[in-house]
């Protein structure tokens, strides 16, 4: 056979054609009985015993012309073995690199064994850092559409079968690679691939095989390089852990809990959460009972978790979850813990621009109430430590009215300008206490973007509802205002007067006899929110101190 082999060279010699290409062949076809193959091009043997998932080194072949590939089975002595159908014509530019992948099954239509060219990459060397040009074939017949997935860095190939992701430079490292079905996050099985056999070598990585292998080899991934001999076998690795991705927010209204830790078993998941901030989304592992466990800031194990405040959840790979830590520390009817919900994708929604938003009521003395979009619709109806789910509305601004439940009597107003998170799912939540001690928030409805950071305050609106209605304006008019020391107002039947300062904060609480004249010296210049009660009728003014 051997003998056979000097023509070839006379013919493909560049002395004797003007234009000539390269091109390195594959065999990767799974059907037993052409194991092992030989390939003509014209009348002439080019590959003499071409075994199955071995590869040719770069053949310099003639260019410009049409030449007639032929698939014989081993040891043929002529073209004239070449098998029915498994010829076909290629034309190759001069000058240029090709693969042909031989791909299919023998006597099957749909999926036939074929030649499969595309275009190569040059073997000259690249300059550092060692980079690897890699393209991937899909060559199994009965595979489905697969991303292949670099784990941690990103998509190299989407392919069906016969198709070829054109090359990518990655860096000449290891790798794990994840084969997902297309479009999904979901991973069949995973191989290593350490990219470092061959720096700055173009490599071409291919499916081989059969998913439902019967009498044929079974599914693998393989890698050819520009030089003649077996493709290397990727070793399978460990599939990912199932991961889903969770937000906590922070909306315990105890003053001793005002920032916190949060483990996940053993691991400190979220270091110095402050009240009223939250996380972005972060991933945990799915699919798992988790211990979630709050500790006071600064806490140094998971030791150091309050009793009590610790819980299991367990949650579904690929979804997003909220978990709103609410309640109050000590409290047996409104304990500190965590409240989780699923999440909505993060994924940018087409125009028309609309914000995703769900309604978390996390105020544990707040009665059961309505919040409704004025003059659109009911958004939630909640009581304490219940969510509404997400609904979908055009982001632009829009008065909240809290009612409570089932009345149309507006308790307060707040204004939401949800055009902050167009195409974006924020939760909303009802926030501190309605009669609040000294130093404990009050009362607030705040917004969390997927991006965590400081909740964001939504302003009240004084037009309607008993906070803007109940009293006439002679009652509590306040003055002056702006002020600088001291504050003056008409303190006839006046119950209870809370002042608040732009954070929610209460800074005084007056119960009882109230002063006419309220002392400011030592509150600091900007805007404050007086809440005044009279008998059960309650109005709010805005109060800005200027010094």
């Amino acid at each position: 056979m051997k003998k056979l082999l000097l023509p070839i060279g006379l013919l493909f010699s560049s002395s004797l054609f003007a234009q000539t290409a390269k091109l390195q062949i594959i065999h990767n076809c799974a059907t037993k009985v052409a194991d092992t193959v030989d390939v003509y091009a014209g009348s002439t043997k080019l590959v003499d015993n071409l075994a199955f998932r071995n590869n040719t080194e770069y053949l310099t072949v003639p260019a410009g012309v049409d030449i007639r590939v032929g698939i014989a089975l081993k040891n043929s002595t002529s073209v004239s073995d070449t098998l029915a159908g498994l010829g076909q014509t290629i034309n190759l530019a001069d000058g240029m690199e090709y693969v042909a992948i031989a791909s299919g099954l023998v006597g099957n239509t749909s999926t036939p064994f074929k030649l499969i060219a595309f275009a190569g990459k040059s073997t000259a060397p690249i300059a550092s850092p060692a980079l690897t040009p890699i393209a991937i074939h899909h060559g199994s017949p009965d595979a489905p559409r697969v991303d292949i997935v670099a784990r941690g860095v990103g998509i190299l190939a989407t392919a069906s079968y016969g198709e070829t992701a054109p090359y990518q430079s990655v860096p000449s490292t290891s790798y794990i690679l994840d084969v997902k079905a297309a479009g999904t996050n979901t991973t069949v099985v995973s191989y290593t691939a350490d990219l470092s056999i061959a720096p700055n070598v173009p490599l071409v990585a291919f499916a081989s095989g059969l998913l439902t292998p019967g009498t044929g080899p079974a599914f693998g991934i393989f890698v050819a390089t520009p030089n003649k001999g077996a493709a290397i076998a990727l070793p399978t690795a460990a599939l990912p852990t199932p991961m889903a991705k969770l937000q906590v927010i922070h909306n315990c209204p105890t003053p001793v809990a005002d920032t916190v830790d949060v483990y996940a078993g053993s691991l400190k998941l979220i270091d110095n959460l402050a009240f009223r901030n939250g996380t972005k989304y972060e991933e945990v592992p799915a699919g798992v009972d988790i211990r979630i466990g709050i500790a006071l800031k600064g806490s140094t194990s998971v030791n150091d978790t309050l009793a009590g405040l610790g819980q299991t959840i367990r949650l579904v790979a690929d979804k997003e979850y909220v978990a709103i830590a609410s309640g109050l520390v000590g409290s047996t009817s409104t304990p500190f813990k965590l409240i989780a919900f699923e999440g909505k994708s993060i994924t940018q929604a087409t125009v028309p621009a609309s914000t995703s938003i769900a309604i978390h009521h996390g105020s544990p003395d707040a009665p059961r109430v309505d919040i409704v979009a004025r003059g659109v619709a009911t958004l939630a109806t909640a009581s304490y430590g219940e969510t509404a789910p997400y609904q979908s509305v055009p982001s632009g601004s829009y008065v909240l009215d809290v009612n409570a439940a089932g009345t149309t009597t507006t308790v307060i107003s707040y204004d939401a300008d949800l055009s902050i998170a167009p195409n974006t799912p924020i939760v909303a939540f009802a926030s501190g206490l309605l009669v609040p001690a000294s130093g404990v928030p009050a009362f607030g409805i705040f917004v969390m973007t997927p991006a965590g950071g400081k909740a964001i305050a939504l302003p009240v609106n004084t037009t309607t509802g008993l906070f803007g209605d109940a009293l006439a304006e002679d009652q509590t008019a306040l003055y002056p205002n702006p002020a600088n020391n001291y504050v003056k107002l008409k303190n006839q039947g006046l119950t209870e007067l809370t002042i608040m300062n732009n954070q929610g904060i209460v800074v005084r609480n007056y119960a009882g006899n109230i002063p006419s004249e309220i002392d400011l010296s030592s509150l600091e210049n900007g805007l404050y929110t007086i809440r005044m009660n009279r008998s059960g009728n309650m109005s709010i003014k805005k109060l800005s101190v200027v010094k």
